[in-house]
């Protein structure tokens, strides 16, 4: 069985779904699967199990969008979750509207919580990631994203705007010469050791070609930009 709780309001998300597992979890085992200690095959093992106590288990599934593997094996095996003996909990923050109705229409029960305050996106923290070369943390802020309305064009001028900034400094010798703030200079010096010059023009070059390729319709822009972040 799959039961989903979700959406914007992370705080009455939690509530409703702990409140929920107290009501059905008494005499069954109940364990968290999370991003920090999830492993690959866990949720089909966990589906397929029998209970050391007879019945039924409770698995905790929080957010598996967290996690690239954790997200890709809950999308894989999300149909069969229903048809499970054991009971599946889904926690998850806000949802673009394809996995919602996907969601929708496999659990047992969707309950959706928005949040009457809606925070701003910060554009730039994609840049940030980039620049750490943290591509599971920029994986999730592409989602957060797209979320927030930002299209394509705008996440990938974040991206491409960085990539000249690391361009540039590469080729210059200090703020003044590039004509940069001194501390975003600074910070984008000290990540170059994360890259090579190699590794940026080559990232330059197949952004540029996703970004051109997506408005010719000779791709699917927002699953090739997933691509793209995820072959950092």
């Amino acid at each position: 069985m799959l039961h989903v709780f979700a959406g914007t309001d992370t705080i009455a998300v939690r509530k409703h779904a702990f409140l929920y597992i107290q009501e059905i979890a008494e005499g069954s085992s109940s364990s968290t699967i999370s991003s920090d200690n999830f492993v690959p095959g866990m949720l089909k093992d966990a589906m397929g199990s029998h209970s050391l106590f007879g019945g039924r288990d409770v698995y905790v599934l929080d957010t598996p969008s967290s996690h690239e593997d954790f997200q890709i094996e809950f999308l894989d095996i999300v149909k069969e979750l229903r048809q499970s003996e054991h009971e599946f909990i889904l926690i998850e923050d806000a949802l673009l509207a394809p996995a919602k109705k996907s969601l929708e229409k496999y659990a047992d029960s969707f309950e959706y919580f928005v949040s009457d305050k809606k925070e701003a996106f910060n554009v730039f923290s994609l840049s940030d990631a980039l620049v750490a070369r943290d591509k599971k943390t920029l994986w999730v802020l592409l989602q957060k994203a797209k979320l927030n309305g930002l299209t394509e064009e705008a996440i990938v001028g974040t991206l491409w705007w960085q990539l000249k900034s690391m361009l540039l400094v590469v080729r210059t010798q200090s703020a003044a010469q590039a004509g940069m703030n001194s501390f975003v200079y600074d910070k984008t010096r000290r990540a170059l050791r994360l890259y090579t010059v190699s590794d940026i023009e080559q990232l330059s070059h197949s952004l540029l070609t996703l970004y051109h390729r997506g408005h010719a319709g000779e791709t699917e822009f927002d699953l090739g930009l997933e691509q793209w972040v995820l072959g950092l």
